[in-house]
């Protein structure tokens, strides 16, 4: 009797292990151990750097919190603080099938966020970390006005990275069908550690005009102009006024 006693109890024991491990799978809790997976999937960052040269349809969010992401963030990220993520879907996140991966300063706050986000359908949710161990390209935003003098054109602003220097140029233009002597208030995306930015444009009879490192902050006037010789440069205005730079632009006909 004894002996039936201890094995009855050992089953339902067993019954209730399983009933619990299935519980928390359901309700989306992180499990760790043998066999147990996590209810997002946390990878390192050089996986989430590969994921990112995909053209996949992938998002890249940010989770920290306004300030910090203005001081530096990676590139093609956009903001979604953690605290800003409750139960509702957030605007930015349409679709709980796409693919997002998220970062935050050390990890912690990522881990919460892919935790809220998972709760709420999505299933691709990968969490890699923290950027105090990024060892890719970081940009911040500045805020600056630009007038091309010269030509009417398509325009291109992009952070100087090592990425963006591999190539001449990417999608959509950060001011398309610009004309000539119409100013244009934009926010452009540079290198977080020096400030450099690359210019590109294409104009109607498809000349090519670019000019790499560029140094742009917040508040600064940017003009494309022509020199009596037909050559072309990029003037920098600071704030304040002064002048700060001046950059020869490459031109070829494509």
């Amino acid at each position: 009797m004894e002996k039936i006693f201890i094995i009855t109890v050992g089953v339902i024991l067993a019954i209730v292990f399983v009933a619990v491990l299935v519980g928390c799978r359901t309700r989306g809790g992180i499990l760790d151990g043998p066999g147990m997976e996590n209810s997002y999937e946390q990878i390192d960052q050089e996986k989430a750097k590969e994921m990112m040269k995909k053209d996949d349809g992938h998002v890249t969010v940010d989770v920290r919190r306004r300030d910090e992401y203005d001081a530096g963030h990676i590139p093609g990220a956009i903001l979604i603080p953690n605290e800003s993520i409750g139960t509702e879907k957030p605007a930015e996140l349409p679709d709980t099938d796409q693919i997002i991966l998220i970062y935050c300063r050390s990890g912690r706050r990522s881990k919460e966020a892919a935790q809220k986000l998972f709760d709420m359908g999505y299933t691709k949710v990968y969490e890699f970390g923290g950027i105090i161990d990024w060892t890719g390209d970081v940009v911040k935003d500045a805020e600056i006005s630009f007038v091309s003098e010269a030509v009417d054109a398509d325009v291109w602003f992009l952070p100087e990275t090592d990425e963006n220097l591999k190539t001449t140029l990417w999608g959509k233009a950060t001011i398309p069908g610009a004309t000539a002597g119409e100013p244009f208030e934009l926010t452009v995306s540079v290198n977080a550690s020096s400030g450099a930015a690359i210019f590109r444009a294409i104009d109607g009879d498809k000349t090519y005009y670019s000019a790499n490192g560029i140094a742009l902050e917040n508040g600064y006037s940017v003009r494309l102009g022509k020199d009596d010789d037909f050559s072309y440069f990029i003037e920098i205005v600071d704030a304040e006024g002064n002048d700060v730079g001046k950059y020869p632009v490459f031109t070829a006909k494509l």
